[in-house]
């Protein structure tokens, strides 16, 4: 018995060590991996790595003795009446027929893997993660600048309206919660983790209810044509809303963003145009739009100091310096 566990646990090394070599090859891409993906698939990479490491020493090692242990004086009932007796004659004969007609086989392999890749290679996913439907996403929506809080709440309204039309029914959305304008400190939300610009600017999140048979990414493109329509004024752009979207994006609200900075805000806004203009062209960007709002309406005051201490016009406060120049 011990005789035997030695040499198969000698027949079987290689095996075990191309296989094993197999799975930890696959692993390999995630230490090329940065951001967010390198801290989630590293630590799994390494624990799959040690996990068929310890493995194969122990198939190695223990596994024999533990075979000759417990198979100790059980060897006489296994034979060729027992089942798994004709089960290694049937496995015998088969490769035996294999072996010798081993160049048809490798021909027919081939030819079945290569219909395969052909078959089901234009259908796999090209992402870390494969998409998931939810059924929620988040909706970002700007109106014009200096829109004040109540109109963007009625736009709110609007575009919550457009949603449950477009699902089919109030009865098909299961939760909807949002947030508009900018709030003072006393609100219990911090603008670090769901920030707006303005009074015109506003965020919503939509849970649809389970078995309304809604696909989101059509869904999306619905909205965008009919918002786009009934809305024209007001920029939409859709935000990762569940977890695996929103850890595959860095923390950011879209896949893409250009940053544009320099001394002069004009001529930055000039360049940031342009390039918008380039990349609303692309066919396959959506949602291509300025974040920041660069137009916001201001009311510039000129005071003539003195003339106001003339005509007795208490001054403001950065007006004291030369107010009391005037006054002598």
């Amino acid at each position: 018995m011990a005789r035997a566990a030695l040499d198969g646990t000698r027949e079987t090394a290689l095996p075990r060590l191309l296989a094993m070599l197999c799975v930890l090859a696959v692993f390999i891409p995630a230490f090329f991996m940065v951001g967010a993906a390198k801290a989630l698939f590293v630590p799994m990479a390494l624990a799959v790595g040690f996990a068929m490491v310890a493995s194969f020493i122990l198939s190695s090692t223990l596994v024999p003795i533990l075979s000759v242990w417990f198979l100790r004086g059980h060897a006489g009932e296994v034979h060729d009446t027992s089942w798994i007796g004709r089960l290694q004659t049937f496995y015998a004969r088969l490769l035996r027929g294999v072996v010798a007609l081993r160049w048809p086989v490798v021909l027919v392999y081939l030819a079945a893997a290569g219909a395969g890749i052909w078959f089901l290679g234009g259908r796999l996913g090209t992402e870390i993660f494969p998409k998931t439907d939810t059924g929620q996403f988040a909706l970002r929506f700007r109106a014009p600048s200096g829109t004040q809080v109540g109109i963007t709440e009625g736009i709110a309204q609007k575009i919550l309206a457009a949603i449950a039309r477009e699902a089919g029914g109030p009865d098909k959305v299961d939760v909807t919660i949002g947030m508009v304008g900018v709030h003072n400190s006393s609100f219990p939300v911090n603008l670090v983790h769901l920030w707006n610009g303005g009074p015109e600017e506003g965020w919503l999140a939509v849970q649809l209810k389970p078995g309304t048979g809604i696909r989101i990414e059509a869904f999306r493109a619905r909205l965008r044509a009919v918002l786009a329509k009934e809305l024209p004024d007001v920029r939409l752009s859709f935000e990762p809303q569940d977890i695996v979207t929103r850890v595959m994006s860095f923390g950011s609200p879209t896949p893409i963003e250009v940053a544009v900075s320099g001394p002069n805000l004009a001529v930055s806004k000039g360049y940031a145009e342009k390039i918008l203009e380039r990349l609303q062209k692309l066919p396959f960007l959506r949602d291509v739009q300025l974040a920041q709002t660069l137009d916001f309406p201001t009311v510039d005051v000129n005071i003539n100091r003195c003339a106001s201490r003339a005509r007795s016009f208490p001054p403001c406060p950065p007006c004291w310096p030369a107010w009391r120049w005037c006054s002598g």
